[in-house]
């Protein structure tokens, strides 16, 4: 059999030389792939970066691992897979240039474990391309720019999905379904386009990362499934306050059980105003339950700051000028940010409203003293 052997190959060549466990496989094996027999006796076939457009017929029935990353194919269709495949645990159909799956693509493959698709050209992900998969529990589908969204159900057809890989794309949405009712504990969509949190009702013990995205709030939804989450990522988005919902649930789950989560909010456009004095009025120190720190963004003043190391008084002392802007992160979210006082974006009314009582209280003020100055004039002209 002939093979245009890349470094790969010598690398599995030269781990089968060095060690008397790993051995060519004597079989079937596609022209440009390698076949070899690990210590398991688990058979890996590897056609790593050989320039192939198609997948390659004729795969030997016992092999437990495929890698087809690096080439060149573009289209996965219902009859790629049609060979006999009973012990297939992983496929790697990383880095090509695939941007159609046919539905039911992979139905032959009911004992992958094991799914890499990413670092492709896919659009779309249709639920029915996931039919048969009943033992997946690995799935990457990362650094796809063309992937925007995760539709309703997506992963309906994945009853043991544990594991998603999902960053590096583009999506900007995620079904309220599409992640609820599965079985995921791991979920990584870090450096995506994502406005909102996504929704992980039912989920039990989840480590979700969004590190990265455009999220502007925490949703107070998830303070409610605090007990079932293991941690959260949201370093590097756009946060710039606390809802007071969320802090009071936060409290209670703090004060009632254990918090045995993280969570992770460094490197956001935090706005050191009345409304974060709420976190410090409830937790005069940085909470357990914090992996890092919060450090104002805004106002300029306070810029750089530590929240717990800035006076209570402050908080409330200080506005934002039209003209302040600070860089945040340097990746394609948003990186500048300009907020005005009194609006939805900015530090919250309550300080206008301390002014305007203020001014009416020093107003007040000033008649009472008059009329007290006036009524002492008349009565010293009645002594008289």
């Amino acid at each position: 059999m002939r093979h245009q052997y890349s470094t790969a190959y010598f690398t599995v060549l030269l781990i089968a030389s060095t060690t008397h466990a790993w051995q060519e496989w004597k079989g079937i094996c596609p022209e440009n792939c390698l076949c070899v027999t690990a210590p398991d006796e688990a058979l890996f076939a590897n056609c790593k970066s050989q320039g192939l457009k198609t997948v390659p017929r004729h795969f030997p029935a016992e092999a437990d691992t495929i890698d087809l990353s690096y080439n060149e194919i573009e289209e996965i269709s219902k009859d790629t897979f049609n060979t006999n495949l009973p012990k297939l645990y992983s496929l790697n159909l990383g880095f090509n240039r695939i941007s159609h799956i046919d539905d039911d693509a992979f139905e032959s493959l009911g004992s992958l474990g094991e799914l890499i698709m990413q670092g492709n050209f896919i659009r779309r992900l249709s639920p029915r391309i996931f039919t048969g998969l009943n033992y997946l529990q690995t799935l990457f589908i990362g650094f796809c720019p063309n992937l925007e969204s995760l539709e309703n159900g997506v992963f309906s057809h994945l009853p043991n999905l544990v594991v998603l890989f999902a960053s590096n794309s583009s999506i900007k949405e995620i079904g309220d379904s599409s992640l609820s009712g599965t079985t995921l504990q791991f979920i990584n969509l870090a450096f995506n386009h994502l406005q909102r949190m996504p929704n992980i009702t039912g989920l039990e013990n989840v480590h979700l990362y969004l590190e990265g995205n455009r999220i502007e709030t925490v949703n107070p939804a998830y303070m409610h499934e605090i007990s079932t989450i293991g941690s959260i990522e949201l370093n590097r988005n756009q946060l710039r306050t606390i809802p007071l919902n969320v802090i009071q649930v936060l409290k209670f789950y703090e004060v009632s059980n254990p918090v045995s989560f993280w969570l992770n909010v460094q490197d956001n456009p935090w706005v050191c105003d009345c409304d974060m004095k709420r976190v410090v009025d409830v937790w005069p120190t940085m909470p357990m339950f914090l992996d890092n720190t919060i450090t104002c963004a805004f106002p300029t003043k306070l810029r750089g700051m530590n929240l717990w190391d800035v006076p209570p008084q402050e908080l409330c002392r200080t506005f934002i000028k039209d003209s302040e802007q600070v860089e945040i992160f340097e990746y394609e979210a948003p990186t500048e940010e300009v907020y005005e006082a009194g609006s939805a974006d900015g530090p919250d009314d309550v300080n206008l409203t301390f002014i305007i009582v203020a001014s009416i209280s020093s107003a007040v003020g000033t008649v009472l003293l008059t009329l007290a100055v006036i009524g002492a004039v008349v009565w010293c002209r009645r002594k008289k």
